[in-house]
C-alpha cells in the first residue's frame, strides 16, 4: 500500500511532543475528532459453510473528502487459526457489491480502485489499492456510508464456521485506512504537510490550533452489531388439517426467512390423562434432511418468505383425542428456535354434518331432494330412507367412500358431498327419516357414526 511516510513521521512527531506537554502544567485543552468508522456490517450466515458481509467506511470529518486506500482484516468466529489457508477458506468480493467500481490490478499508473481479498494464517485480508492521483479518487460525502465490498466466505473443507466477524487486533498494526486531501496547512504561511496526491493515514495524530486547543484526529475502527435475524411465519399460516384415516397433514409459510437450515416438527397429545406418560410429551416426527424430510429443508434466505408443507401426511395413533404439533427452526450455527404450535382433534364420529334440500319439499312428478353430508374418514357410508312407520324405502349409498381433500372449511361447500333421492309418485304426504350410517374401515374399534335427517313431504 502507498502511504506518505515522510508525512507518517512527522505526525509521529508531533503526536510524541503532545504527549509531552499533555504531562506539564501548561496542558492544552484537547479536542478529539473521528475522522472515519470502517465498519462491518449486514452478516449473513447463508448456510453452515458460507457466510458473507459488507465492509464500509463514513466519512465523519471535514478533514479529508477523497478516499485513497486501506488494509482491513478480519476473523471469523468458530474458525481454527489453522483452517485459514487456500486449501480450507475461500474469499471473494461479490460482483457489483462495490461502490468504487474496482478493475483488475495492472502494473502500472493505478487511475482506479483494485480490491483483493486474501487468506492468511489466522486471519482475512481485504487490500484496497487506490488512484495515484488526488482527481481519480472516490469522494465521499461528509456523514455518508459507502460500501467498500460484500464479500463471501466460504469453507472448502466443508466444516461449519461462525456467524461473527470481528476487526483483527492488535488495530494499529494489522488495520490501515488512508485518504487524500487536496490542500493543507498547518496555520504557518508556505508550509504544508503534504501534496495532494500523497496517501494521508488515518491514524491517531495532534495539531494545536492558534487558539491552543489541541486536535487529536482519530480513526474508529468498528463491528456493526450482528443483525436480527430475518425469521417471521405468516400469521395463522401453521395449521394441521385432518385429511381421514388417521392422517394429518402440517403446513405454514414464512414472510421472511435467514440463516435456517431447516425445520423440525414434533407432536404430542393433549388433554388427555389417560395415556401414556410417552405420548403426553413431545417428540419428534419430522425432521429436515434427505434421511427425514427434504420438504422440511430451508428453501433459502429470503425476505419474501416461503410456503411450506410435509410430503407426506402424518400417521396418528388414535381417534377422539386432541394432537399438538410444535414447529421449530435449525440455523447454521446450530441454534434452535420455537416458533408456533397448532392442535386437532382426531375425530371419533366420522359424519361431522348432514342436511336435505330444499325441505319441507312439495312434491310432484320427478321431484328430487339432495341429501348432503360432509365425512371426516374414510368410511363405509350407508344411506338409506324410512317412512314414519320404520319402513325402508330406498337405499341410495352402501359403499366405501373417502372425504375430500384437502379439508381447509374455509368455504363449508368445499366440503360437502350430497346424493339425490328421487321421490317415488306414490309417496304420501308426511315426514320421512333419512338415516346415515358410517362404518369405520381402518378401526373396527370406533362406534358406528349416525345421523338422521328429517324430512317433509308436501303434496
Amino acid at each position: 500500500m502507498k502511504m506518505n511516510t515522510k508525512y507518517h513521521i512527522i505526525s509521529l512527531l508531533v503526536a510524541i511532543c503532545f504527549v509531552t506537554n499533555g504531562i506539564t502544567a501548561n496542558a492544552q485543552q484537547v479536542d478529539t475528532q473521528i475522522l472515519s468508522f470502517v465498519g462491518i456490517g449486514d452478516v449473513n450466515q447463508v448456510n453452515n459453510t458460507t457466510l458473507e458481509f459488507d465492509l464500509t467506511i463514513q466519512r465523519n470529518s471535514y478533514i479529508w473528502d477523497r478516499w485513497a486506500n486501506g488494509t482491513f482484516q478480519v476473523k471469523i468466529s468458530g474458525v481454527a487459526d489453522d483452517r485459514y489457508t487456500d486449501q480450507k477458506m475461500r474469499v471473494t468480493l461479490i460482483n457489483g457489491t462495490s461502490q468504487l467500481n474496482p478493475a483488475p490490478y495492472q502494473n502500472a499508473v493505478l487511475t482506479n480502485y483494485t480490491v483483493t481479498p486474501r487468506v492468511f494464517p489466522g486471519r482475512i485480508s481485504i487490500t484496497v489499492l487506490g488512484p495515484d492521483e488526488y482527481l481519480d479518487c472516490k469522494v465521499v460525502p461528509l456523514d455518508t456510508t459507502i460500501r467498500i465490498g460484500r464479500f463471501r466466505v466460504e469453507m472448502l473443507d466443508s466444516a461449519r464456521l461462525g456467524a461473527e466477524v470481528t476487526w483483527v487486533t492488535p488495530v494499529d498494526y494489522y488495520q490501515a485506512n488512508a485518504y487524500k486531501l487536496e490542500t493543507d496547512s498547518i496555520n504557518a504561511k508556505q508550509v504544508k504537510w503534504y501534496n495532494a496526491n500523497d496517501n494521508v493515514e488515518m491514524r491517531n495524530y495532534a495539531r494545536t490550533r492558534q487558539t491552543g486547543t489541541t486536535t487529536v484526529y482519530t480513526d474508529s475502527f468498528k463491528v456493526a452489531p450482528p443483525p436480527e435475524r430475518c425469521f417471521e411465519l405468516q400469521p395463522n399460516s401453521f395449521v394441521a388439517g385432518y385429511l381421514g384415516d388417521r392422517f394429518v397433514n402440517v403446513s405454514w409459510a414464512t414472510l421472511c426467512e435467514q440463516a435456517v437450515q431447516g425445520y423440525i416438527l414434533r407432536r404430542r397429545v393433549i388433554n388427555c390423562p389417560g395415556m401414556k406418560p410417552s405420548e403426553l410429551e413431545f417428540y419428534e416426527v419430522r425432521r429436515f434432511g434427505p434421511v427425514y424430510d427434504t420438504a422440511m429443508n430451508s428453501k433459502g434466505n429470503t425476505r419474501t418468505g416461503f410456503p411450506y408443507q410435509i410430503s407426506t401426511p402424518d400417521t396418528v395413533d388414535f381417534r377422539a383425542v386432541t394432537y399438538e404439533y410444535e414447529l421449530s427452526a435449525l440455523f447454521f450455527d446450530g441454534q434452535r428456535r420455537y416458533i408456533d404450535t397448532t392442535a386437532i382433534r382426531i375425530p371419533n364420529s366420522v359424519i361431522s354434518r348432514s342436511f336435505a334440500g330444499p325441505n319441507p319439499i312439495e312434491a310432484s312428478s320427478n321431484s328430487d331432494v339432495n341429501i348432503y353430508y360432509t365425512l371426516d374418514d374414510r368410511v363405509r357410508l350407508s344411506i338409506k330412507v324410512y317412512d314414519i312407520t320404520g319402513k325402508e324405502l330406498a337405499t341410495l349409498m352402501d359403499k366405501e367412500i373417502k372425504p375430500r381433500t384437502p379439508r381447509t372449511h374455509e368455504d363449508p361447500k368445499d366440503d360437502v358431498e350430497n346424493i339425490k333421492w328421487h321421490i317415488p309418485d306414490q309417496a304420501s304426504q308426511g315426514l320421512y327419516n333419512v338415516l346415515l350410517i358410517a362404518y369405520p374401515v381402518d378401526d373396527p374399534s370406533i362406534e358406528l357414526s349416525r345421523s338422521v335427517i328429517k324430512l317433509q313431504l308436501l303434496r
